[in-house]
């Protein structure tokens, strides 16, 4: 077969295929949206209240 002796020929591994992609009408129309259009700007990150930690009032005591 080839250059390669035979008792190396069983240890190199197959390349894999190439997986097909599907064609996807929604990512087609976003890629020509974004070259028409440009990109949609960033998100912001909003911070979740419910994990907010509770504030803690000070007494009178405290205070003077």
């Amino acid at each position: 077969m080839g250059s390669i002796p035979i008792r190396f020929r069983q240890s190199i591994p197959a390349m894999p295929r190439k997986r097909v992609k599907k064609f996807s009408a929604a990512k087609e129309v976003r890629r020509q949206a974004r070259t028409l259009i440009g990109s949609p700007p960033p998100t912001k990150v909003v911070k979740d209240k419910r994990r907010k930690p509770p504030k803690h009032k000070k007494k009178l005591e405290e205070e003077s």
